[in-house]
């Protein structure tokens, strides 16, 4: 008989008493041959314990891993993604993402946009120095999922309108956390100006993050032309003009097409 198998036998007739005590031995049967009282099972889940830990602390000794922004003002999100993934998950967190990341690609290709910012949140709640968590989720929220909502039935121009923009600063918040967490990413802040500049057309709240984006190492260099595009967008000329003078000395300009593209949007504003 296997433990915890409940067998009774044909020839007795049991009394409710002899049931129930019958019951709770074969409740420690199970519980007795399920989890063996064995030292070699007790040394094997202390080891595991053991190579999480420590795992754990030697992770956290790389240098590409976040570090908390250093001001006085800790975000609870910043402190709740250090813990959750440290103490939580510890050494598994690279396995989880992977599988929750399946998940995520199954979802997209079936076009089940709503069931995927919780899954974003987790992913980088359990690993937040993964960018292309924080690039994906606040890039769908801006885009896939605020744009979904003007073709939901029952819903008023008016209200349609609020939630869309609801979620475009849903995008924008979770971009921004995701910037705490990875100061250095170039990527991250420069998704943020994009949705500010491509999505809100907000080209004034769209420079300060291109330029930051433009500072971090490994930035394209095509992030500071679109500064000057923003300045004249917002119908500053003269500061678009100054900052394409600026770029003539910018290392792109070495570039053959490059110059040839700075040349003629200073040329452009020059006569205007």
């Amino acid at each position: 008989m296997s433990g915890g198998e409940f067998v009774t036998r044909p020839d007795r007739q049991c009394g409710e008493r002899e049931k129930q005590s019958f019951l709770k031995g074969s409740k420690k049967t199970f519980v007795h041959k399920s989890f063996p009282n064995s030292p070699f099972f007790l040394v094997l889940f202390l080891f595991g314990i053991f190579l999480s830990v420590t795992g754990e602390k030697r992770a956290l000794t790389f240098s590409d891993l976040p570090r908390l922004p250093n001001n006085s003002v800790l975000s609870t999100r910043v402190l709740s993604a250090q813990l959750i993934g440290a103490l939580f998950f510890s050494g598994f967190r690279g396995m989880i993402v992977d599988l929750v990341w399946m998940r995520i690609d199954t979802l997209w290709y079936t076009c089940r946009y709503y069931k995927l910012p919780p899954l974003y949140e987790f992913v980088t709640s359990v690993q937040p120095e993964y960018i292309d968590g924080w690039v994906m989720g606040g890039w769908h929220m801006a885009y896939n999922m605020s744009l979904s909502v003007p073709k939901s039935p029952n819903l008023s121009p008016q209200l349609c309108r609020k939630v869309e923009e609801k979620w475009v600063y849903q995008g924008l918040d979770f971009l921004k956390a995701g910037a705490m967490m990875n100061p250095e990413s170039h990527k991250i802040y420069f998704e943020i100006a994009w949705t500010y500049y491509h999505r809100l057309k907000d080209y004034k709240n769209s420079i300060p993050w291109f330029e930051k984006s433009a500072e971090q190492k490994g930035a394209p260099y095509y992030v500071v032309r679109l500064i000057a595009f923003a300045y004249e967008k917002m119908g500053d000329r003269e500061s678009a003009y100054k900052k394409w003078v600026a770029l003539h000395s910018h290392p792109s300009y070495e570039d053959p097409s490059v110059k040839k593209i700075i040349d003629d949007h200073t040329e452009r504003l020059k006569k205007l």
